[in-house]
């Protein structure tokens, strides 16, 4: 439903998440962090619960966001905060921000609680194999979206399987691409008023 940005975890978990949408990205390519920004504009224009917001925010084709978000074999090629700038001039109402550091000063908590309370989501790098079997190093990092957490535990939306997640926040602070903990900021446009959420 338009303007109903939460839906109830679909496991046990007690806490909601955002409704994200999820296509599927090809399982042979490298585009996660297209299908990622995709997924992130797509749920602000369609169901953020403000139709202020929503009625500014041009949602962006796949092609368009391939445009200005260069991948090859290895991911992401033209890293850096120009071409973000860019796409977001495009898509209107948002700012994306590239977030990373060389230190682990910044929990994934820290990084993507003050969104979720305003009901954005965030899109983090992981190392797969240690998300998944905990081995470190030898994975490609992959784009997810952070769409929900608990007081232990949190969601990921995750474009390559479909599907979402739910792991030890941990657990996911250790696979959270160790060299530069790299993360996408999705913040709507000054312009613009958020929604937090009600304090449970």
């Amino acid at each position: 439903m338009v303007g109903t940005p939460l839906e109830s975890h679909p496991g046990e978990e007690t806490y909601d998440l955002l409704r994200i949408p999820t296509p599927r990205q090809p399982q042979d390519s490298s585009e996660c962090v297209r299908y990622a920004i995709w997924m992130v504009t797509h749920y602000i224009a369609n169901e953020y619960p403000s139709e202020d917001v929503r009625s500014k925010v041009n949602p962006p084709k796949l092609g368009t966001i391939a445009d200005f978000i260069e991948v090859g074999n290895g991911g992401w090629e033209n890293i850096g905060q120009e071409p973000l700038t860019k796409l977001g001039a495009k898509i209107q109402g948002v700012n994306i921000s590239l977030f990373s550091k060389y230190d682990a000063d910044t929990t994934i908590r820290e990084l993507t609680a003050p969104y979720l309370q305003k009901h954005l989501p965030c899109i983090v790098w992981m190392d797969r194999l240690m998300l998944k079997d905990q081995i470190r190093g030898e994975g490609p990092l992959h784009a997810m979206v952070v769409s929900g957490m608990g007081n232990e535990r949190m969601t990921l939306h995750d474009p390559l399987k479909r599907s979402t997640d739910t792991f030890g926040i941990d657990k996911i602070d250790d696979a959270w691409d160790p060299e530069m903990n790299t993360a996408l900021q999705v913040e709507l446009s000054s312009t613009l008023s958020p929604v937090y959420r009600e304090e449970a």
